[in-house]
Formats: structure tokens, sequence, C-alpha cells
């Protein structure tokens, strides 16, 4: 028996001697997130989960066995794969990571989702062919949704609602008025979401369903759209495959939430600027009409982003072949933003301008508002806002707006998902590392493309100011308000390019996707670290 137990573990030091340490590195990494989210499994008893919240235990171990299966997937392709290519990681760490998030951060919690879950209902209403609003201009919802908490921070009992309530069926078909109006009247960003509650609706599945499939379609299609753009990039691969796996970024992709339109047409829109700018010999009429599509499907979504069509200009004229074509080119692509935002910004635009103080009412203060005419008047009273902003406002200096981009806090900057100094640093670091050059890549950049590119960066900052200032801020206030840093995620990319591209920091290629498997682990970890989190504070209250 003796000699059977020696020749035993004799075999096992063989085997893990001839193994390939790789996979040995990545089978003790699974094994400690196994532990990570077993501990948070095991400790579900002595909080009296099981007996007030039973699904509670069942979701948990479903998120485990998703993480191994996601960490699975992720080092099979890191030592596996002959050719590491940051898209095709992206499309894998994006779809099985984003799945975590749409179950740890349950449907509402993120900012503003019920308003773009009521959006997104319209568009599926006019799908299906159904009225999709009242005569007060109200959006036409099932009853059922009706029961919805607006702007709800994830606790045990909503995990047990939704939990249980997943794929239930709906038990009745009368449309009432949500009280919301859709979100302005570009609907465009709301079509994967409409679709996944459509197909929900027509299987008469119930609401956390029709929710939890606008949120997979989202998430979806934002996915591929990032992974595309990562593909066109010609440089900085790593840069955009980095701010789409922010904390932040996924949140908002696994939500109903347009700014997953917004971050993926920035992302496409900069990349392919970059592509026609610093790869492709020339640019054709194909070139041309992609850019005046990216551009005019972005800017009427959030018209502060519309300088980005300023990359253009980083397009030497020698590839349009003649000056002549330039021009048209130009105009082609610059028409196509001004139009599409004059028919379908142009109201509020208008508003802004012509109103008078005492008619432009912030609704959530029930105040006055600044306006364009204030400012004429009073044109002193601007540049002491945006200073007061930058140094004493409420959410303060640019080192609030930064944590806030990564995603220190998530949900509606909910206390409780609020990452422990050690993840925040991680990510940091994790964030730097791939914001750092691969070694061998070539430069690109003349000083007056850095220098074009700041302008762009400040101008979108500026802009997204002077929004907040003018739609969200009442007259009474000295700062703006109401300015979050995931605002500023589409020119993350460009302000990365701008410090670190071409200054001599490299990181080496072969080291490129651990750094990525890396930002896999710190995500499986921060869901279980946050789930742990929301468990413990809301029971312990």
């Amino acid at each position: 028996m003796k000699e059977r137990w020696l020749t035993g573990i004799n075999n096992l030091k063989r085997d893990i001697k001839e193994a390939p340490k790789p996979w040995i590195a990545a089978a003790m990494i699974i094994l400690f997130v196994v532990f990570r989210w077993g501990k948070k499994i095991l400790g579900l008893d002595s909080l009296g989960i099981t007996t007030d919240y039973p699904a509670v235990p069942g979701m948990a171990v479903m998120m485990l066995v998703l993480s191994v299966i996601a960490l699975a997937v992720i080092f099979w392709y890191v030592l596996r794969a002959k050719e590491f290519r940051s898209d095709k990681m992206y499309l894998r760490c994006g779809l099985l990571l984003g799945a975590l998030y749409l179950f740890i951060l349950p449907p509402l919690c993120a900012p503003d989702e019920w308003v773009h879950y009521v959006t997104a209902y319209k568009v599926s209403n006019q799908i299906l062919g159904v009225e999709p609003l009242d005569e007060q201009g109200e959006v036409m919802v099932q009853e059922e949704e009706m029961q919805a908490n607006d702007g709800a921070f994830p606790d045990a009992e909503q995990y047990q609602y939704f939990w249980t309530h997943y794929f239930g069926k709906e038990t009745g078909d009368e449309l009432v008025a949500s009280g919301k109006g859709p979100n302005g009247y570009y609907m465009l960003p709301y079509l994967p979401q409409a679709i996944g509650i459509t197909v929900a609706r027509i299987f008469n599945l119930n609401f956390a369903t029709r929710i939890l499939f606008g949120r997979i379609c989202n998430l979806i299609w934002a996915v591929v759209a990032i992974s595309l753009a990562i593909r066109w990039m010609p440089f900085g691969k790593k840069i955009l495959f980095c701010v789409g796996m922010l904390p932040m970024t996924l949140h908002e992709l696994a939500s109903n939430s347009y700014d997953a339109w917004i971050i993926a047409f920035s992302m496409m829109f900069i990349a392919y600027c970059m592509k026609l700018a610093y790869e492709k010999a020339t640019v054709d009429r194909r070139d041309i009409a992609i850019l005046a599509v990216l551009i005019a499907l972005l800017a009427p979504c959030k018209v502060v982003y519309a300088p980005l069509i300023g990359l253009c200009l980083l397009i030497p004229k020698e590839k349009f072949g003649n000056t002549k074509r330039w021009v048209i080119s130009a105009s082609v692509v610059l028409g196509a933003v001004v139009v599409i935002m004059l028919l379908l910004n142009g109201r509020i635009l208008g508003s802004y301008v012509t109103e008078d103080t005492s008619e432009h009412i912030i609704g959530w203060a029930g105040e006055p508002g600044y306006t364009i005419s204030y400012f004429l008047e009073h044109p002193m009273e601007y540049p002491k806002i945006i200073w007061n902003t930058l140094t004493i406002g409420d959410m303060g200096l640019p080192k609030n707006y930064l944590q806030d981009m990564l995603g220190r806090v998530l949900g509606w900057l909910d206390q409780n998902l609020k990452m422990p100094q050690i993840y925040y640093t991680a990510l940091v670091l994790l964030t730097l590392g791939h914001f750092i050059s691969v070694d061998g890549e070539v430069k690109v950049f003349r000083r007056w493309n850095k220098l074009w590119m700041t302008v762009l960066v400040a101008a979108i900052f500026l802009l997204v100011l002077t929004s907040m200032l003018l739609s969200h801020t009442p007259i009474s206030q000295a700062h703006v308000h109401g300015v979050q840093g995931r605002y500023f995620l589409p020119i993350l990319p460009l302000m990365a390019l701008v410090i670190f591209k071409d200054v001599g920091l490299v990181v080496k290629k072969d080291r490129q996707k651990l750094l990525s498997a890396a930002f896999a682990v710190f995500h499986v970890l921060l869901m279980a670290q946050l789930f742990g989190q929301v468990i413990t504070v809301h029971l312990a209250g």
C-alpha cells in the first residue's frame, strides 16, 4: 500500500513538472477564483440569505460556474492562439465578462436605465405596430413595467426577484402610460435593446425577461462593434481594448443605456480615421461613405461629440488624389452631420438660444436654468462657472472625473458598488499597462497631430460641461451640476494616444496578452467582491 502511494505521488510530481508552466499558472488562477467566489457562497448561510432569499445562493453558484467558463475560454485562447489578436480577445472578454455584469448589476441599477428602457420600449411598440405614445406623449408599456423601481440600488431582494422571474410568462397584455416620455427624438441608439424587448414580447415573456433581453442585445452588438473598431485600428489596439474593458464601459454595455451606442461608434470613428490617416494608401468613395455614416450615427445621439469629425483633418490631402476630391469628401462628411443634427437636434439646440431663463426650467430642481442668451448678457459668468466646476464643484476636480470614468463606483454612484482601494490601484495599473505602446510599433504622430487631437479633446470636454450647464444646472448654482466621468469615455482613446503614444515607453509584444488575461481575472474577482459587498451591507442595514 505504501509503495502504491509513493508511486502515485511520484507520478503526480512528474506530471506537474512536465506540464507547460502557463497552463499550471492558468489552473492556479482559476482555482483562486473558485476559492474567492466559494467564500462568498459559503458565507451566505451566516447572513440568513438561504431563509429569506433562497434564490440568491443558486444565483451565486451560477455566477461561479460562468466565471470559471469565462476564464477557461479566455485562457485557452491566450495560451493556444498562434497569433494573438486584441479584437478576438475582446470579443471573448466582452461577451463572457459582460454576462457577469448583466446579473451581478441587475436591471435598473445602471444610470438612467429606466428612461432608456422606456425609450427602447417605444421603438419596440413601433416595430410591433402598437401605438407608441399616449395623448400626453408618454410611452405606452405593459402594466407589469409600472412595478419597476427607477434608479434602484442592487440588494438581495432585487437578486431574489429577478432571478426567480427570468423567463417567466407575462400575466397580462394591457398597455398603460409609463409616466415617462421618450429620451429625445433620435431612436436608432435604442434599436438593439428594442429588438431584444420585441423578441421577449413576441414570446409573451414577462418584464424581468424583457429588460434582460434588451440588455443582452445591447451587449452583443456593442461588443461586436468595439471588436471591429479594434481590428480597424492600425496601432494602439490595446488602448481600445482597455477602454472597452473598463468596469464603467462593461457596466454601460450590459445595460439598456444608449451609452453603448455612443462608446461603440466613437471608437469605430476614431479607429477608421486612424486607419485612413496612417495605414491606407488612398482614400476612396467607400471610405468617405463609412466616415459619413459613422459620424452621422454618433453625433445626433450626443451633439457634444461632434468635434470628433475634426479627426478627418489628420488624413493627408494627397490620399484623396487632388484638392477637389478632398473638398467634396469633406463636404459630404460635414454635410451629413449638419443635416442630421439640424433635423433631430435643432429644436433642443434652438431652445437654449431663444428661451428666457424664466421659461427654461430645470426639471429636477424646479428652478430656471442657464441659457445662451443669459451668457451673452453676462459673458464673464461662463468662465467663472467652468472654473468653479473644475475646482470646487459637487463632482469637482478632474480626479473625480477620472475615477468615475474608470468605474471606481458603479450603478447610480452607489457606495455599495464602490471597489476597494486595492482593486482601484490594480485597475489603474492595468489601464496604464494597456495605454503604453507595444514594442515594435512605428512612431506615426507629428507634433501638430498631437496638438490637434488635444484641441479636439479640450473642445469636447468643454462642450460636455456646457451641455450639462444648459440642461441640468439651475441658475442658483455657481458650478455645473451632474457631470459624470462616464461622459468622457468616448474621448478616452484620444487622450491615451496623445499622452502615451510615441513617448518612448513600451511593453514587450509577448506580454500584451498576459495583460489582457489579467484584466479578465480582475473583472471576475471584482464581481465577486461587489456581490459580497451588496449582500453584506444591505442585510447588515
